[in-house]
Parts: C-alpha cells; structure tokens; sequence
C-alpha cells in the first residue's frame, strides 16, 4: 500500500492522525487539499484563500507512505545504492521541494537516544515495534516497518505580489513579470513524490533473494510506439510497486516444488491483476522478467508468456480446455510441468 497525504500547508498543521494507515489514506483521497483530518483540511482551504487574496502564495509539507515492502531493500555497504539516499534524491529533485525527511526527520535532533531508537518486541516468534522513528528505514535498507517519507515544499515564486528583482539587459531595479499563478501546489506535490518513490521501489536493485530487477528493464517497458511514455511509466511503477512484496515473499519461499509453485502462481496471478491498465508492451515485458524469476526457483514447473506457449504447449491456444477463454498477448500466463510440458496452472486477466 503506498499514498500520500499534506500534513502542512503555510503555518497550519495537521495535529490530528487517524489511527490506521489506511484510515489516512481514505481521507486524503477524498480531501482537496489531501489532508486526513476534516478540520485542519478547513483551516489549510482558508489558509490558502487569505493568501490569494493578498497576491501571495504558500507551501507546505506532505507525507509519503509505502507499507508491505520486504526487508532488506537497499544497501548497508555500498554508499549510492542505499535507499534512503536514492528516495532523498528522488523527492529532493521535485522543483520546488526544498528539505526531505525520513520518519522522525528533523525532529530527531531533539531525541535522545532511548526516545529515538524503535525497541524491537516479540510475541509468539514474530516481532514487532511500537514506534517508527526511523521511517521503515535502517542502514540504508528497509526494516520490515512502513516506509515514511517526508518532503518539504517552498512557496511557489510567481505571484501577483510582485518581487523586487534587476533587468539584465540594462542592469537596473525591477519588478518581477506575472503571468499566472497557483496559490498553492503542495497537493499537487505529494502525489509526484509518491510516484518517485514508487519509480525507486521498483527500479532498485531491489532484492529478490539474491535476483535484482535493474533500471534497465524499467527503460526497455516504454517502447516508441507508447503515446504517453511518462504516464506509462508512472501506471507501471505503481501498479508494480502494489505487487513487489507478494511477489518478493513469495520467490523466498522455501518447501516442496508443487507448494512453492502454487505459491508464485497466485502471487503472479495478482501481479496480473495490478497490469490491466498498461500497454501491451509494457505486460508482455513484465509478464517476461517476472516469469524468469519465478523459473528460477522450481525445478519441475516452468512459467510461461503467450510468445512461449506455442513451442511448448499448444493446447494453451486453446484457453476454453483448460479454464480461460482466449490468449492475447501480455495479458495471460501458464505454468507448465518441465518433463512434460502439460500445463498446469493458467491466468488471464480483464484488459478494458
């Protein structure tokens, strides 16, 4: 689960959080100004309101969120592949933004280290903590906990109040040229920041018990004939980004071949189900990487795309037989016995 939500707009502040993550993300969809709580999104709409009347303009701060990601995304060795340093940058490069942070942030300056530090419980063999400090981020690498990012975003520079400022032509005290102005765009902001950090889940050398997904695939899914390449993009990373940890748990899955390929067929199967709103070429080539990584961790099962299935199996052609109605390409898989090569398991999915 990943989402944003704006948790300062100018001097107003969002006090109150709902109890759940999913409780705050309800809210902030259904708020203008993406805030989670009712009264203080009332203050932020006046806030916003007072500054356009005065020719002014506001920033604020929001709030990125991601739950469920495996443990031990990153790097605790190698410096440029730590993740908190890659997600800085990916939010920190937002025009605009001006600070970013990770869980406590700032905040952690003025905690000692007892108050800081999240103890770490256990009950029943399975850990747990009460706090979250450090944003779901530990040595450069994910913890188990909620991802929690931070950004901080300047007030916009084009207003109607304008600025003093020099023409270079002739060097002499000027006024700064208005043309048009947004109040206020920390909403707006939050929603590119979670994409960016959505970009970074997916195209880090993310760990899958040793296999690791590189950028240059990513590249490879946004083909010339794609009309819209960056909203492409930006579907892909988040629909992928929904299924990374089913996946990643499900490839460190240990047991017998059939269990373990039961295991990766329904954690691929709701893969699937996040792609129906992609391109043809962007499903055919995740539907290739991830089914390559699935083959890598059973011996007696092979995980196949409709480009495949002709030189293994050709019943799978004829989809009715075996529970699906017709293959089309990057929208279907099949899982066929290597020794065999009799199918086993077949998925489709809805494309609209």
């Amino acid at each position: 689960m990943g989402f944003s939500h704006v948790v300062q707009i100018g001097n107003v502040k969002l006090d109150f959080y709902p109890k759940t993550y999913t409780l705050i993300k309800e809210k902030a969809e259904k708020s203008d100004v993406r805030c989670a709580d009712d009264l203080t999104a009332d203050r932020m709409r006046n806030a916003i309101d007072e500054a356009a009347q005065a020719g002014d303009t506001l920033g604020g701060k929001f709030e990125v969120i991601f739950g469920n990601l495996p443990v031990g995304l990153g790097s605790y060795v190698h410096w440029d592949k730590a993740l908190d340093g890659r997600l800085a940058q990916a939010v920190m490069s937002i025009p605009a933004v001006k600070a970013v942070e990770v869980g406590a942030g700032v905040d952690a300056a003025s905690l000692r280290g007892s108050q800081m530090h999240d103890e770490i419980f256990v009950k029943n063999k399975i850990t747990y903590r009460h706090t979250n400090n450090a944003g779901g981020l530990e040595g450069g690498m994910t913890n188990g906990e909620a991802l929690v990012i931070k950004g901080t975003m300047k007030a916009i520079p084009t207003m109607r109040k304008a600025l003093a400022t020099v023409d270079i032509k002739d060097m002499q005290p000027a006024s700064a040229h208005f043309e048009r102005s947004d109040t206020c765009a920390v909403p707006a902001c939050a929603v590119v920041a979670e994409a960016r950090v959505a970009i970074i889940l997916v195209v880090v050398d993310a760990v899958f018990s040793g296999e690791a997904v590189e950028i240059q695939t990513i590249n490879q899914l946004l083909k010339e004939d794609i009309k819209n390449p960056s909203e492409a993009l930006s579907a892909f990373c988040v629909a992928l980004a929904k299924t990374w940890g089913i996946l990643a748990q499900a490839l460190q899955k240990e047991g017998e071949e059939e269990e373990k390929m039961e295991i990766l067929h329904v954690a691929l199967t709701r893969v699937l189900e996040a792609l129906t709103g992609l391109y043809i070429p962007q499903r055919r080539a995740v539907l290739e990487q991830l089914a390559k990584l699935c083959n890598s961790r059973v011996s007696d099962y092979l995980f196949i795309s409709p480009e495949e299935s002709k030189e293994i199996d050709l019943r799978i052609h004829n989809a009715a037989s075996i529970g699906g109605n017709q293959i089309l390409e990057g929208r279907t898989f099949a899982v066929v016995n290597r020794s065999s090569y009799q199918t086993v398991k077949y998925a489709e999915i809805e494309v609209c």
